[in-house]
């Protein structure tokens, strides 16, 4: 979520300290990594406890910000069909959270971040895997959210006018 906000608020940062630096985009990142954790807290009550977990996104975020890692924005982010899959980092937690009736709209604001990642390695080149699911975005938004992330419209109706609605705000 932080390299799908933070290359969104501004595609020229290189590494995640520096998006994770900017208040706006750490507090997302952090609200979205908490729901997450909320699922998990609400899916196996007798293994975690809400400080715990808030122990750990907050131990998450210190590693993320720490400039010695020069960890990218772009391999945090890149890897779509993978990491906005049905089984990886963002739909999963989704999908329990709609099936245990939480919140989820800051997950699927990472989301559909992640549809707008465009990020460059090094050496100026997009990941081409990325390029087919940008381009397939470009042409049906929806798609992306049947194809790549798995989710059936028929199912998923509310997360499909969630996601509209969070796509044209970053469009316009």
């Amino acid at each position: 979520s932080a390299a799908y906000f933070g290359h969104l608020h501004d595609p020229s940062l290189v590494y995640l300290y520096e998006v994770l630096n900017i208040e706006e985009i750490y507090l997302a990142a952090r609200e979205s990594m908490l729901q997450s954790a909320n699922i998990l807290l609400n899916l196996y009550p007798e293994e975690f406890t809400r400080a715990s977990l808030e122990n750990h996104v907050d131990d998450l975020l210190i590693r993320f910000r720490n400039r010695s890692l020069k960890d990218t924005v772009y391999r945090v982010g890149t890897g779509l069909r993978r990491k906005l899959g049905p089984e990886d980092r963002m739909v999963s937690p989704l999908k329990a959270a709609i099936e245990l009736e939480l919140p989820y709209d800051r997950i699927l604001g990472a989301l559909v971040s992640g549809f707008h990642f465009r990020a460059k390695d090094q050496q100026g080149n997009r990941n081409p895997e990325d390029v087919l699911i940008h381009e397939l975005h470009e042409t049906n938004p929806e798609s992306v959210l049947k194809e790549i992330c798995g989710l059936e419209k028929e199912k998923y109706t509310a997360v499909y006018q969630q996601a509209s609605i969070i796509d044209k705000t970053i469009l316009s």
